[in-house]
C-alpha cells in the first residue's frame, strides 16, 4: 500500500454530473479538489458515445427545465443547445392516436369521450394548486385512483405517469414525485440536448477544472478510511491511499454502501429500505433515414413503453439520419425478461417507424440499466424520506446523487444534492481563516487562467 502524502481538502468520488457539480462549487470556493472517476470517461449514465456523426446517449435522456438542475447550470454558466419535443402520439392497441398535450388539443381530440375530456381537464387544471409535500405517504397509483372517477382518465394518467417516474409499479412510488413532475411540466419544457448529454458533462468539467479541480480518470475507489472521529482519506483499488479532509460520495447507493465502513454502512442501508432503484430496458437505434417523421414521440396506453425520436429536436445525428430511443419501465426489483422486453420495444418502433429495420445503422440494447438510484417510497414519506447529504454517518463525508435529498428527480435531484453537499462542507471546513483567505484569492487565480471571476 502506498500513500500520497499531499492532503487534499476534498476528494469527490464519482465523475458524473453530480460529482462534477460538487467539485465545481467547492473549487470555486477555493478548496483543493480531486475528482476520482473509475472509468476512462466522465459522465456515468450521462456519457455519450460519439461515432460517425451520431451522438448516442446511454438510453433515453431528457432535461426537465424549470427545476434545480436549470438553476445550478445557470449558476455555473453551463450552456447548451437543445430542442423541445412536440407532437406526442399514444399507441392504443394497434392504432396510433394523437395525444392531447394542450387545452386546444384536448378540446379537439376525437378519440376521448366527452366526459373523459371534461374530467381530465379538471384533474390537470388542479395539479398546479396541489401541495405535493402532503402526498409523500400516498402512492402514485392511489393518487390516480382517487383523483378522478373515470376509468378512461385513470388509464391515460397511468400511461403518462410511468415514463415520468421510471417504473411500471406506481403503487411502489410516492405521489409527491408524480405531482411534482406534472407541475414541472407546467413551469418548463423538456430539453433534448445538442450533442447528447456529454455536452452538459463537458460543460461541468470545464467549470470545475477552470476553478482548479483535478480530474483523475481510471482511479476506482475501494474504501473510505476513517481517522479518529472523522474521515482520513480514500483507498484506491490499487492500494494507493489519498489523504483528504472531506469526501463527497457522488455515486449510486450500492457503490456508496460498498465504500462506507461499518456502522455507517448499516445506517445508510436502513435509510434506503423500501427505496429500490428504478431500472429500465432501453433499445436505441441509429437510422440512415427516418421512415415516419410525424410519429416522433409515442407512448403506449396500456404497457410501460415509450419512444422518442430525439434527433428531430436536437443535433445528435448526421443530416437526414435519425436516432430513435425507446424504453420500457420495469417493475421494482424485477430484472425483466431481456428477450421479451427487446421484442416489445422493437414492436413499438415497428408501430411508429415501419420499415426501420432496413435503414438501421446500429442498435444499442440495455436490458436493465439503472435510471434512478432510488425511487421515493410512500413507506418512507416520499421525497422527504430520502437520505440527506450528511447521512453518511462519518464526520467529513457527505452524499450526493439522484437518490439524496428532498428536491427533484433524476438530474434535478443529483445537481440539487451536489450543491447542498458542497455548501454543507463549506460551512464545516476547518481552518476557517486560511480557507477564507484562499477563497478571496480564487477570483484572481481564475482571472489568470482566462476565466471570468
Amino acid at each position: 500500500m502506498t500513500t500520497n502524502t499531499a492532503i487534499r481538502d476534498v476528494i469527490v468520488v464519482g465523475g458524473g454530473p453530480t460529482g462534477l457539480t460538487a467539485a465545481a462549487y467547492l473549487a470555486r470556493a477555493g478548496l483543493d479538489v480531486d475528482v476520482l472517476e473509475r472509468s476512462g470517461q466522465l459522465g456515468g449514465r450521462a456519457a455519450t458515445r460519439r461515432d460517425a456523426g451520431f451522438d448516442l446517449n446511454l438510453g433515453i435522456h431528457g432535461l426537465y427545465t424549470g427545476g434545480p438542475a436549470s438553476q445550478v447550470l445557470h449558476e455555473l454558466d453551463v450552456r447548451y443547445g437543445a430542442g423541445t419535443p412536440c407532437s406526442v402520439w399514444a399507441r392504443d392497441g394497434d392504432a396510433l392516436r394523437a395525444l392531447p398535450t394542450t387545452p386546444l388539443g384536448l378540446a379537439t381530440c376525437r378519440w376521448l369521450p366527452l366526459r373523459d375530456k371534461i374530467e381530465l381537464a379538471r384533474v390537470l387544471a388542479g395539479v398546479p394548486r396541489i401541495d405535493a409535500s402532503e402526498l409523500g405517504r400516498t402512492s402514485a397509483a392511489d393518487w390516480i385512483a382517487t383523483s378522478n372517477r373515470r376509468a378512461g382518465v385513470r388509464r391515460l394518467l397511468t400511461s403518462i405517469a410511468r415514463p415520468l417516474v421510471y417504473t411500471s409499479e406506481l403503487e411502489r412510488v410516492s405521489a409527491d414525485l408524480l405531482v411534482e413532475r406534472l407541475q414541472q411540466s407546467y413551469r418548463g419544457t423538456v430539453h433534448y440536448v445538442d450533442g447528447g448529454w456529454q455536452t452538459v458533462v463537458d460543460g461541468l468539467r470545464r467549470v470545475a477544472e477552470t476553478a482548479g479541480a483535478r480530474i483523475l480518470l481510471r482511479r476506482p475507489a475501494a474504501a473510505l478510511l476513517a481517522g479518529g472521529a472523522g474521515i482520513a482519506g480514500v483507498r484506491l483499488r490499487d492500494g494507493t491511499v489519498l489523504p483528504s479532509r472531506f469526501v463527497v460520495l457522488a455515486v449510486p447507493p450500492a457503490a456508496a454502501l460498498r465504500l462506507l465502513p461499518e456502522p455507517a454502512r448499516a445506517a445508510l442501508t436502513g435509510a434506503l429500505e423500501a427505496s429500490p432503484p428504478a431500472r429500465v430496458a432501453c433499445l436505441d437505434v441509429e437510422l440512415a433515414e427516418l421512415p415516419r417523421p410525424d410519429h416522433a414521440v409515442v407512448q403506449d396506453l396500456d404497457r410501460p413503453l415509450f419512444l422518442s425520436t430525439q434527433s428531430l429536436y436536437s443535433r445528435v445525428a448526421p443530416p437526414g439520419a435519425a436516432i430513435v430511443y425507446t424504453f420500457k419501465q420495469l417493475g421494482v426489483g424485477a430484472p425483466g425478461d431481456a428477450t421479451a422486453d427487446r421484442q416489445e420495444l422493437e414492436a413499438l418502433i415497428d408501430a411508429a417507424q415501419p420499415g426501420w429495420r432496413t435503414v438501421a445503422v446500429r442498435r444499442q440494447y440495455l436490458p436493465a440499466i439503472e435510471a434512478a438510484g432510488a425511487l421515493p417510497s410512500p413507506l418512507r414519506g416520499g421525497l422527504a424520506g430520502r437520505p440527506d447529504a450528511i447521512a453518511a454517518g462519518i464526520d467529513g463525508v457527505v452524499l450526493a446523487g439522484d437518490w439524496v435529498g428532498p428536491q427533484g428527480f433524476l438530474l434535478d435531484a443529483g445537481l440539487a444534492s451536489a450543491k447542498q453537499a458542497a455548501l454543507s462542507l463549506l460551512a464545516r471546513r476547518p481552518a476557517q481563516a486560511r480557507l477564507a483567505r484562499r477563497s478571496r484569492t480564487a477570483p484572481a487565480r481564475r482571472r489568470r487562467q482566462g476565466t471570468p471571476a
